[in-house]
């Protein structure tokens, strides 16, 4: 008899190893808002501290749920919007270098807007379609 799927937003039992030098690693199965298990693990000095740790992670990864957040996305914004709003995602997140960020930009507006702006993100669901 298989197991019983994971509701979402919720994980499963926690796995624990202890690499050689004494650190801990623990791992478990959380099941994202998009229906998908995904490993999620963390490391720490002891077990304890290993295990709050990936406790925490999993409640932040709980906490979102895309039916609550509210975009400025629909079905036919145009993949210029879509561009707009991941590079306004981008800044706020504040997780990549500025130069990292600005070269994204400039890749995007020359290699794949030009071709695409009028186009839906729906309509471009083929790597071929953008070009």
């Amino acid at each position: 008899m298989s197991r019983q799927r994971l509701t979402i937003g919720t994980y499963g039992d926690i796995w624990f190893s202890t690499s050689s030098t004494g650190r801990c690693t623990v791992r478990a199965n959380y099941r994202d808002w998009e229906g998908k298990n995904r490993v999620v693990q963390c490391s720490g000095a002891t077990r304890p501290v290993a295990e709050r740790a990936l406790k925490a992670k999993l409640l932040e990864r709980s906490l979102f749920n895309p039916e609550l957040t509210s975009t400025p996305l629909t079905p036919d914004s145009s993949f210029g919007e879509l561009v707009d709003y991941w590079l306004e995602d981008l800044d706020l997140e504040g997780r990549i270098a500025k130069s990292t960020r600005e070269l994204d930009e400039r890749n995007m507006r020359a290699l794949v807007w030009s071709s695409s702006n009028a186009r839906t993100p729906h309509e471009c669901h083929r790597v071929g379609a953008l070009l």
